[in-house]
């Protein structure tokens, strides 16, 4: 549950983002609804916050399924579980290889330490 709450409350703010875009493009766009912007926008903004609430919290389990196991792989995060403690969410070690810094910075060799 408490997996759940945390990931959900990650998704809440980008939901609520979408939510009030789809509200108040119509609201702006559409010739008739212009003149009462001043009452609907207000309206779609307080009515984004509480619809964000239940679809965050039903996409929660989703974006935590196998279906995402391998974005998950990628970005390098791993649920560890130990015997009697909680499930939690890590950020596994990645080598530099792994990450892609040879792509980023010129080449393997630009990796190497330095001689003192």
């Amino acid at each position: 549950m408490r997996k759940r709450l945390i990931v959900a409350a990650l998704v809440y703010l980008p939901v609520n983002a979408v939510l009030f875009g789809l509200k108040l493009v119509p609201i702006l766009t559409i010739p008739a609804l212009t003149p009462h912007s001043a009452t609907l926008i207000p309206l779609a903004t307080a009515s984004t916050f509480i619809l964000a609430l239940p679809i965050a919290w039903f996409l929660a389990p989703y974006l935590q399924s196998r279906a995402f196991a391998g974005m998950r792989d990628r970005a390098g995060v791993e649920f560890n579980q130990r015997p009697g403690e909680e499930t939690q969410t890590v950020l596994r070690p990645r080598g530099a290889e792994e990450i892609g810094v040879d792509q980023v910075i010129g080449g393997r060799e630009a990796i190497k330490p330095r001689d003192k």
